[in-house]
Parts: structure tokens; sequence; C-alpha cells
């Protein structure tokens, strides 16, 4: 390619930001906002200029509602100082098995976001690197020291409740590369297999109670050393599960539980009789 994809070799890596999610919910909206200030913060100190996003910044693959229209604006406002690359991913496309038509289409008028949304492969800070958008077959693949893609693997937890059952196989994947980062499952997930490694990036924040208990935030990743190192995510509400057997053993709402509650998206599970 003719032109650098990264000014540096240093890296953030993200996705599954999902803009839109909860029928368009402005609560959501100002989630969403609030954690792209943050990780503007986040990048200014660890001095990151680059941004990779692996698939479904938009919610909705067939219609995208003007407030998330609107919000999306906001978002890569805030990130306007940030060299951008994306692929798309299985939300951002209308059609169900590949990109040739996709909601990221409407941000390749910004002067520092690239879109993705066919297979490409260049060498970058002397690794080779694939990127892979929604639909890349495994046979279009060049042999990579890098893969960014937004893969269905079998084996690997779609939530934290179901394991995939379907799609393409580790094995055949890490023939192609060493390291594979993707997206589309919402759990973070990192297996180190004896001929590489791959790397689920989870979504930056809870989104539904399926995310409970589990940890999101962002990746730095090192072309140098091809070493990832995760920065947790603590400000963004998340989901909590009270049971009822717990909530009783405290003496009315006490100041714990109103630390635990505030900001959050609280679950009461009745899990015994009461009258």
């Amino acid at each position: 390619m003719k032109d650098l994809y990264f000014k540096q070799p240093r890296i953030c890596c993200i996705s599954d930001i999902h803009l839109g999610v909860h029928q368009n919910n402005s609560n959501w909206h100002k989630v969403l906002l609030d954690w792209a200030n943050w990780l503007h913060t986040e990048l200014q100190a660890n001095e990151i200029e680059d941004i990779m996003i692996c698939g479904d910044l938009f919610h909705y693959r067939d219609e995208i509602a003007v407030n998330s229209l609107h919000v999306a604006n906001e978002f890569f406002d805030i990130l306007k100082s940030y060299n951008i690359v994306m692929i798309t991913g299985n939300h951002d496309c209308y059609y169900k098995d590949n990109s040739l038509v996709n909601s990221l289409s409407i941000l390749k008028g910004r002067p520092n976001v690239r879109i993705i949304d066919k297979p490409e492969f260049a060498k970058i800070f002397d690794k080779r690197v694939s990127f892979c958008p929604w639909g890349t077959k495994i046979s279009e693949l060049k042999p990579s020291d890098i893969i960014f893609g937004h893969f269905e693997l079998v084996d690997f937890k779609m939530n934290n409740f179901k394991v995939c059952d379907h799609g393409d196989t580790p094995d055949d994947m890490l023939d192609k590369g060493k390291k594979i980062i993707t997206g589309h499952f919402h759990l973070r997930e990192h297996r180190k297999f004896d001929n590489g490694e791959i790397l689920y990036l989870g979504n930056p924040f809870q989104m539904d109670f399926g995310d409970a208990g589990s940890t999101k935030g962002w990746y730095e990743l090192d072309f140098n050393t091809c070493e990832t190192t995760f920065y947790e995510n603590k400000i963004s509400p998340v989901h909590i599960k009270l049971p009822l057997s717990e909530l009783i053993k405290y003496d009315g709402i006490t100041s714990e539980l109103k630390k635990l509650m505030k900001g959050n998206i609280i679950k009461l599970v009745v899990d015994k009789n009461v009258t």
C-alpha cells in the first residue's frame, strides 16, 4: 500500500462499540460519549496516536436512527486528533455474509478515518499485517504476523452463557497468522497456542447482563514486540445481579449498597420466599 496505516508502532485496539444499542437510548449514548472522553484522556496519557477498531461501530444493521447519527458525529469529534483505522463488523453490514453495503461508508469523508471493507494486506513496522472485514474467508488471507478481523471462531465464548459452535476453527486461523486480534464476541478472551495466540477484544463497556462480572477496556498493541497490554475501564456503568438473600443481610440500604448501586444497572434476584 502506498500510504502508512499507523503513525506509531504502539496503537490502541478496541471493538464492538455498538452505537445505538438498546433502541438508540439516550442514556446509552451518554455512556458512549463519557467513555470516548475517558479513552481520549487514556490515550493522551500513554502517548498513543492511533486507534484500530475491529468492527461493529453501529448496532443496527438495517437502519440507523437520526439521534445515533448525531452521536456518531460527536464521538468522532472527540477522537478527531487520532488516526483511526476501522474494519466492518457484521452489525455494520446490510448483508449477513459480506461487507459490500455498510454503514461505515458515511465516515469515509473524515480525513483521520480509514474504512476497510475489503481484505487488505500491508507491511507495517516490519510486520506482515492482514485486515479482514466481515465476510473475509480464511482462504483469502496471506501468511501474516498479525491479523485484525471480526471472526466467528468455534469454542470461544460468545457471552457468559454460550460457546460458539460454528464458524472457523482456531487451527485454520493460526495457519494464516501468529497473532489474531478480533472483534465480534463481547467477552474478552486471550488464548495462547503452540503456534500463536488469539485475542478477542470484547466490547469497551458492559451493555447487558450477559456482560455482568466481566471487565472491559482497551488494549495497547506494540508492533515492535507484538505484545498487548490491557487497560481496564472503571468509569462506565456495570450490570449487577443482587440476590434478595444477600440484600436482607444488610440493615436497610447501607452506604455500601448505595455505593454499589450508584450509576449502575441493578437486577434484583428473588431467590427466596418472601411475604
